[in-house]
């Protein structure tokens, strides 16, 4: 409830100052257009007040505009450059900068026409008019620096991002033509591939909350995905042209005939991460091993032998990459977590259980030829 206080704030803040400029407006005009006067005030000191209401909302505009473009790309260099696109789309932030440019403008032009003559006696609403939206400015302008540092904070990045992949799943499953369903599948890929890289970036600079919360994003994203797969359409489990960067043209054909698209775009985010975390946090491994699981598990409990087979392949490739970087730690998690994989595909697929123990076997023995004889325990 705390984090969603600075978003109703601003906006809350700026329909009430839409809300507040419109009826103002409306009763300081007619009372000027009435013949009474609404303030008792020359010329030049009406000139004196919009100007200095220009040079205060001047200020704002520019130091609200200076934040955004200064932090905003700092925290997207840092972490991932999706961030300038979610900052940019996002309402409040449209809404607020909007209503910055818009009472600038209005000052402006009110001081210039005062200044030209053009606007008599009878218009010294305006000047109140300009005085409400100049206040407004500010109140809104407070919440609204609360709510764009609150946006930096990596974990609600993640959070965003989290919620982004599971909007274009839904937007995909509900998807009325195939250019829809091509575009939700494609921001729903990048939108996880940007998850990865912001796991990764946090492993390279020892930052363990943001990494562990990658994590979890990422296998939040794979539990909704088994609630959406079932009404997907044929289509988007097809690999088409610009999907999946860096795969063998082996490997698409592969992935289409096991209808793993989702599930092998996750799988290559963890095997970005594993080997720079065996090198810079291993604390983290247990968790990369433990997502690896999940993910084969989910796959396993809708009885999909070829799908599942594809998880345990990226299981032997982390256990060559800690072998190869002779971290007993690292392959012991990773030998655990596929263990209790093969423990869940007992009943399911008995044959995969025995090949995962000839895996199993074949990496021990391994470890043995590479003189790390405990590891086969």
């Amino acid at each position: 409830m705390v984090s969603q206080s600075p978003h109703r704030l601003i906006t809350g803040g700026v329909l009430f100052s839409a809300l507040a400029l419109g009826l103002g407006g409306l009763l300081v005009l007619a009372a000027g257009l009435g013949g009474s006067s609404v303030v008792a005030a020359t010329e030049g000191q009406s000139w004196d007040v919009l100007r200095d209401l220009s040079r205060i909302l001047g200020v704002t505009l520019l130091l609200s505009v200076s934040l955004c473009g200064i932090a905003i790309p700092l925290t997207a260099n840092v972490y991932t450059p999706k961030l300038v696109e979610i900052f940019i789309a996002d309402r409040r932030t449209q809404l607020v900068l909007g209503y910055l440019v818009a009472a600038n403008g209005l000052v402006l032009w009110s001081k210039y026409a005062l200044d030209g003559g053009l606007v008599a006696d009878q218009g010294r609403w305006l000047v109140w008019l300009c005085l409400l939206a100049g206040v407004l400015a500010l109140i809104v302008t407070i919440p609204y620096m609360y709510f764009v540092l609150r946006f930096l904070v990596p974990r609600n990045i993640v959070v965003r991002l989290r919620r982004n992949v599971m909007v274009h799943l839904r937007e995909a499953a509900n998807a009325s033509d195939d250019k829809r369903l091509d575009q939700a599948k494609r921001s729903a890929l990048e939108d996880i591939q940007y998850l990865g890289s912001m796991v990764l970036r946090s492993v390279d600079r020892y930052d363990r909350d943001t990494a562990f919360e990658g994590l979890l994003a990422l296998e939040a994203v794979c539990d909704a995905w088994q609630e959406q797969r079932s009404h997907m359409p044929a289509r988007w489990f097809t690999v088409g042209p610009g999907i999946l960067h860096g795969f063998s043209p082996e490997l698409k054909p592969e992935v289409e005939r096991r209808r793993a698209l989702l599930e092998v775009a996750l799988l290559e985010e963890v095997a970005l991460v594993v080997p720079l975390a065996v090198e810079r946090m291993p604390e983290i491994v247990e968790r990369l091993a433990s997502l690896t699981q999940h993910i084969g598990v989910a796959v396993s409990s809708r009885d999909e032998g070829a799908a599942t087979e594809m998880v345990t392949l990226y299981f032997n490739s982390f256990l060559r990459a800690t072998l190869d970087k002779r971290r007993a730690r690292a392959f012991y998690q990773f030998v655990y977590r596929y263990r209790c994989l093969a423990e869940e595909l007992l009943s399911i697929d008995p044959a995969l259980t025995l090949r995962i123990a000839f895996f199993l076997d074949y990496y021990g023995h391994q470890a043995t030829r590479m003189t790390i004889g405990y590891l086969i325990n």
